[in-house]
């Protein structure tokens, strides 16, 4: 799905789609990107907020229905490849949606916001799409070149809520059925009563309970939990 001129593995994850997106109160934001995909619109899109609202899934979501319709996206999850240079941006003027992810990782560093600026300038002169996430607004964020800082405030900003307790449960529930089981409500109340509840740390524990299952064999249950938490 990635343009073959960029000679990195940015991969685009298959299992995180529109659909089984858990949007909460940020229904809003899915129905608005899920039209500009479908309707291969132009411009340019600010996904801010907190960690575990979403973000990184709406971007791969984005990528595999523009791959869908035929287009060219690519994804860059700045913060995985922390070797990586400003020039990675080069060319990538080529696709038809553009989506990076954190860019509030390269504030105050003057190649990769020049870099950064380059390239909008070069999708909205192409009429493509460019699409970033970030943990805060453009106005709150430690930018340091004005203009690029200008043109990260002009675009369509959406910010996105975090879930509540019973929406953070949903997300772990429909990660299970992705990993090919399913959580009872009985383990999902449990779980949520005992451990930490941002989904960051919940979805954590769902590494930890696939692991113990197939170490030990056996279904994930209450007691499952308990005996880890007891460790």
């Amino acid at each position: 799905m990635v343009d073959e001129q960029i000679p990195l593995p940015i991969g685009i994850s298959d299992k995180f789609t529109f659909s089984n997106y858990i949007p909460g109160n940020n229904q809003h934001v899915l129905e608005n990107l899920t039209k500009y995909i479908q309707d291969g619109k132009s411009g340019f899109l600010y996904l801010w907020g907190k960690t575990g609202t979403g973000k990184s899934h709406l971007l791969h979501a984005s990528c595999k229905a523009a791959a869908q319709a035929n287009s060219k996206p690519v994804y860059l999850p700045l913060t995985e490849f922390p070797d990586m240079q400003p020039d990675i941006f080069l060319s990538m003027e080529n696709q038809d949606l553009v989506c990076i992810d954190d860019i509030n990782s390269i504030e105050g560093n003057a190649p990769w916001e020049r870099s950064l600026f380059n390239l909008y300038n070069q999708l909205q002169e192409r009429q493509k799409l460019l699409i970033v996430t970030a943990t805060t607004s453009p106005s709150g964020s430690g930018f340091e070149l004005p203009d690029l800082k200008s043109r990260l405030a002009s675009g369509i900003i959406y910010h996105l809520v975090d879930l509540d307790d019973k929406q953070r449960l949903i997300v772990v529930k429909e990660r299970a059925r992705q990993r090919g089981f399913e959580l009872s409500t009985e383990v999902l109340d449990y779980l949520g009563s005992r451990v930490a509840r941002d989904l960051k740390s919940l979805l954590s524990w769902l590494d930890r309970l696939d692991e113990a299952s197939l170490v030990t064999k056996r279904k994930i249950t209450v007691p499952l939990i308990r005996d880890l938490l007891n460790e």
